[in-house]
């Protein structure tokens, strides 16, 4: 089996100063028309088509029936793989070579006479064209076999296919309640100021962005209206909605027009699971999950010791068990402490040798307010033992109180969002902010007007770059607070943001981001 080498890369803050840091290992791809792989703990399709080169759609297509959801650790399952020039499979089929995204008006004759085989062939790689009442729709993926055996001697024609060019227009729809009163108002304005900073960095690259803002009612009485004129703009981005009573309509709309979506702010969007169009930027919990257990792994080594807190009713006990599963399964040494250890207890289950992390159960003020004063006693009483803790994405609010002991502890933070003070780039971002709207930036965390820029230039550029079907590619942008990965929702879903940070506050006082580069 190809493992999967992430990358992990670094961002320190030595003395509260940002220093670059990182490294990475190229990803191994397999070779030969088919193989198997046994599932093991914690895999996801998506990870396993990134340690074999294997688009997640081969995947599924080459294993009926399979999908995200059903996908079992100890199964076994068949990787396609990459054939050479006239192999075929062992049912005879040509074997695939490469996968070909339909434009406009294609044909399957002309796809096939672009690359050189015949009808029949391509009809042999994508069974799914066999089925009464297939049509070939724009934006679909189908896969390209090799030549057939009679053509082998010849070099494979090159494709037809015309190189596509970065597009100068894109039209966007802004939909939440930009006039509603209270925190919810106020949150989705700067939201929608900090998109507008996007706007104006991509105008000023040359391109052309038309944005129809619509005031989004919770009674929904204005929706359908507002959607209709959504419409009529010709838009191929709405950005919300906020209220979680809209996400069906919306959903249904963005499937029947073939409009994206970007949901800025819910992390409980069930459409995304059904519809292709719904990007999310705080994933669901299932997917965080999997994303911080799998970065907890690539951070923490065999040897520590993980010593889940557990309380009476902690917020996080699901994380906690899940998070447990995964290391036990992967051969870590883990136990429980209660919540309200002494000194005593925690001494009793640490070695000089080993380290030890602790991980809470409970992500609220009162357990940190708790916690931290208990821990520093204990370095204070026993300096000799290794010890680390683990958190969550709530305790960025609590920066300015606990720093220090944030520091003592030698805390590590998991989060999809980072909003680093000592960032000149962001505090020249807030200047001009503060410049066109004349008011600060209200003190929250995530800050609304940095993850407006950050996800609106990440979802316009990704619509310029490789239009409005670019299904979660990659966008090169420089994002201020919160990074973007989409990974595929199942076999029929939408898209969430995987990207997860951990943000360490060492005993050295400086501060780094560690991340896994998929």
């Amino acid at each position: 089996m190809n493992k999967h080498i992430s990358r992990l890369s670094k961002w320190c803050i030595a003395g509260c100063l940002a220093v670059l840091a990182g490294g990475g290992v190229p990803r191994a791809s397999a070779q030969g028309v088919a193989s198997r792989h046994t599932v093991q703990a914690g895999e996801t399709l998506y990870r396993i088509s990134k340690a074999y080169g294997v688009a997640v759609e081969e995947i599924v297509r080459a294993n009926p029936g399979l999908t995200a959801e059903n996908l079992k650790k100890g199964s076994t399952i068949v990787i396609p793989g990459i054939a050479q020039s006239g192999q075929t499979t062992a049912a005879g089929q040509p074997a695939i070579r490469i996968t070909h995204v339909v434009k406009a008006k294609e044909t399957l004759w002309g796809i096939s006479q672009a690359y050189g085989i015949t009808l029949d062939e391509l009809v042999q790689a994508n069974p799914e064209m066999m089925v009464a009442g297939y049509e070939l729709k724009t934006g679909s993926k189908v896969l390209i076999p090799f030549q057939s055996q009679k053509n082998a001697g010849q070099p494979p024609a090159t494709p037809v296919v015309t190189q596509r060019a970065e597009r100068t227009t894109v039209n966007v729809a802004v939909l939440m309640p930009l006039k509603s009163a209270g925190s919810v108002g106020s949150r989705c304005l700067e939201y929608y100021r900090g998109f507008l900073m996007a706007v104006e960095q991509l105008k000023n690259a040359g391109k052309n962005v038309n944005v129809f803002a619509y005031d989004e009612d919770p009674t929904g009485a204005t929706l359908t209206g507002a959607l209709d004129k959504i419409k009529a703009a010709g838009a191929e981005l709405i950005v919300g909605p906020v209220y979680p009573q809209h996400f069906a309509t919306v959903a249904d709309f963005a499937r029947r027009e073939g409009v994206n979506v970007l949901v800025p702010f819910s992390s409980k969007v069930a459409q995304v699971e059904t519809c292709t169009r719904i990007y999310m930027m705080n994933a669901p919990d299932k997917y965080k999950h999997t994303y911080a257990a799998d970065l907890f792994m690539h951070t923490f080594a065999k040897g520590d010791k993980i010593i889940f807190l557990r309380s009476a009713g902690g917020n996080e006990q699901t994380f906690c068990e899940y998070l447990k599963t995964r290391l036990s399964a992967a051969g870590y040494e883990t136990c429980y402490l209660p919540e309200t250890f002494d000194n005593a207890q925690l001494k009793g289950l640490l070695s000089p040798s080993q380290r030890a992390v602790l991980v809470p159960d409970d992500c609220s003020k009162a357990t940190l307010d708790d916690l931290l004063p208990r821990l520093r006693t204990f370095k204070e009483s026993y300096p000799g033992f290794q010890t680390a803790l683990f958190g969550y994405p709530e305790w960025q609010t609590y920066v300015a109180a606990h720093q220090n002991d944030f520091f003592r502890a030698n805390t590590y933070v998991f989060t999809n969002f980072y909003y680093n003070v000592y960032d000149q780039a962001t505090r020249t971002f807030e200047d001009r902010y503060r410049a066109w709207f004349h008011t600060s930036p209200i003190d929250t965390y995530p800050r609304m007007s940095l993850l407006g820029y950050d996800s609106g230039l990440y979802m316009m550029k990704g619509i310029l770059t490789h239009g409005a079907d670019f299904a979660g590619q990659d966008v090169a942008i420089v994002p201020r607070q919160s990074d973007m990965h989409f990974e595929k929702a199942g076999t029929d879903g939408g898209y969430v943001n995987s990207s997860i940070w951990f943000i360490h506050y060492k005993p050295d006082k400086s501060i780094e981001r560690l991340e896994i580069k998929h």
